[in-house]
Order: C-alpha cells, then structure tokens, then sequence
C-alpha cells in the first residue's frame, strides 16, 4: 500500500486508542502522553481524520499525532502505522508529476485557508453571540488552520464556484481587495445555505 492509502485506511480515534488513549467521549480526550486529566484538552475528527490539543495549540493529521505522541521522524511514523494495520508499506518514490500535484495543492490550500481566515473572521465580528452560523464559523477557522489542505480539497469538491472565489481572494496581495471578495463570498456561503 502506498502511504496515503494507509493513512485513509485508518480512523484517528483508532490510532488515538492505538498510541495508548482512552475512548474519546464525543470527540474529546485527554492528551495521556503527558498526564493529562482534562477530558476536553484534545479534540479528535474522524470525519476529517485531525487532532487539535487546545492546552498546547498543536494538531494536525494522523502522521502528525503518531509524531507528537512517540516522537520520531514522519517516516517512522508511516511505518509505525503500517506494521499496526498489518500492510506491507510501498516505498516507491512519487513520480514527479505527483510531486508537481501535490505541490500545487498545498499553495492552493496556503491561499484559500487565507481568504477562509479573512471571511470567518469578518464573519464573527459581524455575528450575534451564541448563533448557529457562529459556531459554524468558529469551526470553519479552526479546521482551516489544523488540516488546510483537507478542508481545501473538501470544499474544492463540494463547493468548487466558492472556492474558485475564495483561492482567487487568498491570491491577492491587497488586503483591503481580499475582506471585499472574503466577504462578497461570505454572503454567497449564506445565500447557498
């Protein structure tokens, strides 16, 4: 199997219980690698496959927790997690166009996790306290800035008009330019809604 296929294979909660976590309560843990006793010190998506520890403003994917929580090199966690599943890793170097992909996808997520900033933040500011959009604001922010590239590819499949728009603001050098089109795409977000 190839790398990215091992890491799809598996829910995080599995590699949380794995690493020596106990069973996230609605997505909550504690962070058992450092003591921890606060039930709601890490916050775990299995449906986006990221981890977030609030205490010490870390997360990131499941290489990323493999890492924090035995240490070690990003490799030595794919491998970590290849003898866990029972797969045998498929170490063939990626062809250089899914190099030039992949590259491209990141500075992509760089500029629409920017924009995406911009239009949630705004968003807040403008927003009575305590509002469903709120939360869903709230959150947006914080999945953008854990896992940009997997909340960019999900919203480039779902919603691909919007975040044509959004990648286009997040290009912009001008401030001002990027809050007119974040927020032109904040009411689009709301009208699609």
């Amino acid at each position: 199997m190839t790398a990215a296929e091992i890491v799809q294979s598996v829910r995080i909660s599995q590699v949380w219980r794995a690493l020596g976590g106990a069973e996230p309560v609605r997505g909550r843990a504690c962070a058992f690698w450092r003591g921890g006793d606060n039930p709601q010190a890490v916050a775990l998506d299995d449906e986006k496959g990221c981890w977030y520890d609030h205490r010490d403003g870390v997360g990131g994917g499941v290489l990323d927790l493999i890492q924090h929580v035995r240490g070690g090199t990003r490799g030595d966690a794919l491998n970590w997690l290849a003898d866990l599943i029972g797969v045998q890793l498929d170490e063939r170097p990626p062809k250089p166009l899914q190099i030039l992909a992949a590259l491209q996808v990141r500075e992509e997520a760089q500029h629409f996790a920017t924009a995406v900033r911009i239009m949630a933040e705004a968003a807040l500011e403008s927003l009575q306290v305590e509002t469903e959009q709120r939360m869903i604001y709230t959150s947006l922010l914080a999945h953008v800035r854990t896992t940009p590239i997997a909340e960019y590819l999900d919203w480039r499949e779902l919603e691909p008009k919007i975040t044509a728009g959004l990648l286009e603001a997040g290009r912009q050098r001008d401030r001002r330019l990027q809050i007119s089109l974040a927020k032109f795409l904040m009411t689009e977000v709301a009208n699609a809604a």
